[in-house]
Order: structure tokens, then C-alpha cells, then sequence
């Protein structure tokens, strides 16, 4: 079994309060400014409920992720592309521990775990499980950003 420490119940804010880094999709944000929750449940069988949510542009979004399974996952936010390169960092990992991403999160078995989320551009995203073999089992869901 692998722990993944360092990525504990996160906003993903540096520690002066202000975000520590941002992507073309978005940039991680202080779960006190969002405007609301959106609970997924991350099984067993390798699959997120729900398997997709929508956003709107400029929404602050909390994921909170709850493992009600028996192995650990992750929730990783980003387009297809930045899910890949994820894929790629975790498979290189082994058994070492996650490096932190801010758009990344860690939820051991029987835990939950938050990641929140400003959404800066329309357009659609993936969240993943980058577990090795869980992706590529169907452990992914959609995220539609809409413009307003």
C-alpha cells in the first residue's frame, strides 16, 4: 500500500494566503472564498460519484473527495493534457511520496480530503485518479466550465 503524505486536507494557498501558482484552467484558492461544495465519492470500483459536475467561469469550488473504499486515491483536476503529465510524475514516483501538486490531492481509505478550485476559463476539464491502474480502469470524471 503507498502513503502519500504531504497532500493532506489542502486549499492550496501559499502561506502568506495568496495562491502559489495557477494554471491556464484555473488556480488553487482558499477554501474560505468558495462559493460552494461539490462532494464526490471515490470506490473500489475505480470510478468518482458523481462522474461529472458543472462549473461556471470565476466560481470558487471545494472538492470535497470521500474515499469510502479500502485502497487510497486522488483527485487530480486539469485538461487532458496536464492529467497525462500527472500520469507520467506518479508513474516515475513508485512508492515515494506525492509531491504536492496544487491541483492534486491525496484521500487515503476511509478519508476525506478538499481541494479547492477558481475556474478562470470556460471550457472542459478532466478530474483523475492517477493510483497506478485506476485511471486507465475508468476513474475519471468531467468537469464542464461554462462562460457565465
Amino acid at each position: 500500500m503507498l502513503l502519500f503524505a504531504g497532500c493532506s486536507d489542502q486549499d492550496a494557498s501559499g502561506t502568506d494566503g495568496q495562491t502559489s501558482e495557477s494554471f491556464e484552467f484555473g488556480q488553487p484558492a482558499k477554501s474560505q472564498e468558495s462559493d460552494r461544495v461539490i462532494e464526490i465519492e471515490a470506490s473500489d470500483d475505480f470510478r468518482f460519484d458523481p462522474e461529472a459536475v458543472d462549473v461556471k467561469k470565476g466560481e470558487v469550488i471545494t472538492f470535497t473527495v470521500n474515499n469510502v473504499g479500502e485502497v487510497p486515491h486522488e483527485f487530480t483536476l486539469g485538461p487532458a493534457d496536464v492529467q497525462d503529465e500527472h500520469a507520467e510524475e506518479m508513474a516515475e514516483m513508485g512508492d515515494m511520496e506525492m509531491d504536492g501538486d496544487p491541483n492534486a490531492i491525496s484521500i487515503g481509505a476511509g478519508e476525506t480530503n478538499s481541494l479547492t478550485w477558481e475556474f478562470t476559463e470556460a471550457g472542459s476539464l478532466l478530474f483523475g485518479c492517477h493510483i497506478p491502474g485506476h485511471y486507465e480502469a475508468g476513474m475519471v470524471g468531467d468537469v464542464d466550465v461554462a462562460a457565465d
